[in-house]
């Protein structure tokens, strides 16, 4: 399949499991109203940390190493094997830890509820995450996408029944949250059936990790970037207004699925064309076609957020318009980060890509802590947004330097880029 069809198929797959999720969300926002969302968000924000933490950066590995022929595929699935087991044990310890003993005793409600199921979860999220990496690896995109659906179909199932036979609350849209992990695990295993022999060889191991832990650190980083500050405005504001900033973040991510697309696509690509200056041409190419396609996404955001919000979710949540907003530029910035990043990484170019994220996170959360108690959620859409901004810039100017191209050389926008803005013949590029 050529990289045109690959990016249209990805974000077909994508747009579906887009329609899914923002229908779930209507759902959830109306019926829990906005201090319970809060609650989930902080918990699947939880549940998504543990994976974060134990993956290793073997993503990055797997792919960079498999597409090199550095490593085989039966060899990959023992490493990965091997450090889920590890990675579950270490997790399962951080659960007990903060569910049971750094909790106080008379803690009650949800957190309490969840603790013995969400161990459960944490290793269906672990070994999914690093499962994944298998199915990336080899190029199996098409698979990928559907497991993400069936993900994103299993919950939106729960959630609508729930919904409609009026018994939606916190514990429902918790045991959906569960159960699509499940569904997910039984769709990845299915597709990269494991090894059934533990160990690996230490070569191997060290290869991959090798390489892994330089993506780890960004890993943890770029984690932080994105959801870092969920922690601080529950700390700050509390989880009512977690469930306003959530719902701004969920809006204005969304303008990225196309970006993501291409960059889930681009990074194998890149890899197995041994840093052809053609790959970097077709890069820059997609970067401007890319960053056309945002900008009018932003601009509709910007033009039909207040109505669309007061429609779909209710006057309740009518502040996430004007956090939205602030959020946007740096949205537009993101999404031209996204794809150099996954062009540097494709190349090998780990640490290229890392020590901007190491840069700017601390500075974020310097940000954060400034702008939360004086400015509220206004001051914390801010930071995100300059946080964006910078993470972006520092990642353009290191590709322009890597590559020894002019700004002017990837953003001259040509009339073809128009004319292929609508019929996405831009992306009819084969590595």
């Amino acid at each position: 399949m050529n990289f045109r069809s690959l990016v249209l198929s990805t974000l077909f797959y994508r747009m579906a499991s887009l329609a899914l999720g923002i229908g779930t969300s209507i759902l959830t926002y109306r019926a829990l109203g906005p201090e319970q969302r809060g609650v989930l968000a902080y918990i699947v924000f939880i549940i998504g940390l543990f994976p974060t933490f134990a993956n290793f950066g073997i993503g990055t590995s797997a792919v960079y190493l498999l597409g090199a022929g550095k490593i085989d595929i039966r060899e990959l699935k023992r490493v990965i094997q091997s450090i889920v087991l590890v990675s579950t044990i270490i997790a399962w310890a951080s659960v007990f830890y903060y569910f049971w003993i750094h909790m106080d005793e008379k803690t009650t409600g949800i957190y309490v509820t969840i603790r013995f199921p969400l161990m459960g979860v944490v290793f269906l999220a672990i070994l999914n995450h690093l499962w994944v990496s298998i199915i990336y690896a080899e190029n199996r995109i098409t698979d990928m996408n559907r497991a993400g659906l069936a993900v994103q179909a299993t919950r939106a199932l729960i959630i609508a029944a729930a919904f409609f036979v009026d018994h939606l609350n916190l514990s429902v849209a918790f045991v959906a949250v569960a159960l699509s992990y499940v569904v997910q695990s039984t769709f990845l295993l299915r597709l990269a059936p494991p090894v059934w022999a533990f160990g690996c060889r230490w070569v191997s191991f060290k290869s991959v990790m090798s390489l892994g832990m330089l993506a780890y650190i960004g890993m943890i980083a770029n984690y932080g970037t994105y959801r870092i500050s969920y922690f601080f405005i529950t700390d700050y504001l509390g989880p009512a207004a977690l469930g306003i900033f959530s719902l701004a973040v969920l809006l204005t991510e969304r303008i990225l699925d196309i970006t993501n697309s291409t960059s889930t696509v681009l990074l194998p690509r890149v890899s197995r064309a041994g840093g052809k200056e053609s790959s970097r041409e077709r890069t820059n190419l997609i970067v401007r076609a890319g960053l056309l396609i945002t900008l009018f996404l932003c601009l509709g955001i910007f033009i039909l957020s207040k109505p669309l919000i007061q429609l779909l979710y209710g006057s309740p949540y009518l502040e996430a318009s004007q956090i939205l907003i602030w959020l946007l530029p740096g949205i537009a910035f993101l999404s031209m980060g996204k794809l150099v990043s996954a062009h540097l990484s494709g190349e090998g170019k780990i640490w290229t890509v890392n020590w901007p994220l190491l840069v700017t996170l601390p500075l974020y959360i310097l940000g954060l802590t400034f702008a939360l108690p004086r400015y509220g959620l206004t001051g914390g859409a801010i930071a995100t947004s300059a946080n964006y901004i910078a993470l972006s810039s520092i990642l353009l100017v290191s590709y322009l330097r890597l590559t020894k191209q002019s700004f002017f050389t990837v953003f001259r926008y040509r009339k073809s880029d128009f004319q292929n803005l609508f019929n996405f013949s831009a992306l009819r590029i084969r590595f």
